[in-house]
């Protein structure tokens, strides 16, 4: 049962999220919610989580909406915050690896993260085909597991990129972050999705940024600032984007070292502050 004090928190997309938020409403309750899907429309999206972004959005709700988007002063009761995944412990650290980088041999490219289809490994196999295919060296590490990683592995093999990717599987926080320092940049094929925190991660490294132009990333890149988007499902364009940072050694520098300074803006510390003080502006609440 709901006190009279209580305060509902929702979660979306999540269908048993929903059915506690409308209770909350017809309770008449304080009320914000937590949207941790992309907060944009995406082809192949469910009928429900479109349904959720319009009900959390609409004056039904009511209340504050949290989500991994780019402020919009249209939408007051939409608050801009992005997942964060790292601790300034964890940022001041990185700056280890966030030194301009010998560029001597390929570039090194690397991709972290579930091997799903949401994730568009084979968008980046087939643009790392592509830089082949045009003489440029270029070597890509691939570091998670997913149901995708057999079919990845099976596309890798038929591109002949046997020399130039490796399958690394999970691996630890500590050999993660030892990815981080001996890329030279991060790659993201993202089709949808709120926020891949490992980009965060990956800009805090000093590493620049090539993915996809989708939710919350233009935001968050500011391209060419801290990196290049492309189009998603498109290798000729995401090909195109490590070849123009290939040949541009101090460029690549340059955007990582925006990279890293943008990053801080997003680590736990400063997220515990932010959702504090939304809190009590929107719900006023005494946190």
């Amino acid at each position: 049962m709901l006190g009279p004090n209580s305060v509902v928190m929702a979660r979306g997309p999540d269908s048993f999220g929903l059915v506690g938020a409308v209770l909350g409403v017809l309770a008449g309750k304080k009320r914000f919610a937590k949207y941790a899907g992309q907060w944009s429309a995406f082809p192949g999206e469910r009928l429900p989580a479109r349904l959720q972004r319009w009900f959390y959005a609409s004056s039904l709700w009511g209340g504050p909406v949290f989500a991994n988007a780019a402020p919009d002063p249209r939408r007051p009761r939409l608050v801009s915050i992005l997942n964060a995944s790292l601790s300034r412990q964890d940022w001041q650290q990185a700056e280890q690896g966030s030194h301009a980088r010998e560029h001597t041999g390929p570039l090194r490219l690397l991709f972290a993260g579930r091997i799903t289809p949401a994730k568009g490994i084979d968008t980046l196999l087939r643009a790392v085909a592509l830089c082949v295919q045009a003489q440029h060296a270029v070597q890509l590490d691939v570091v998670g597991d997913g149901s995708e990683r057999p079919a990845a592995e099976k596309l890798a093999k038929a591109l002949d990129l046997g020399a130039c990717v490796t399958f690394h599987g999970w691996v630890g926080r500590a050999a993660l972050f030892e990815h981080y320092r001996q890329a030279d940049t991060f790659l993201s094929g993202s089709r949808h999705q709120g926020l891949d925190k490992v980009v965060l991660e990956a800009m805090s490294f000093g590493l620049p940024i090539v993915a996809t132009d989708i939710s919350v990333m233009p935001f968050l890149v500011q391209p060419p600032r801290c990196g290049l988007l492309v189009p998603p499902d498109d290798p000729p364009a995401m090909a195109q984007a490590i070849q123009t940072l290939l040949v541009a050694p101090q460029q690549r520098t340059q955007m990582g070292q925006n990279a890293r300074a943008r990053s801080a803006d997003f680590l736990f510390e400063d997220l515990e502050v932010r959702f504090r003080q939304m809190l009590r502006e929107h719900l006023r609440l005494a946190v």
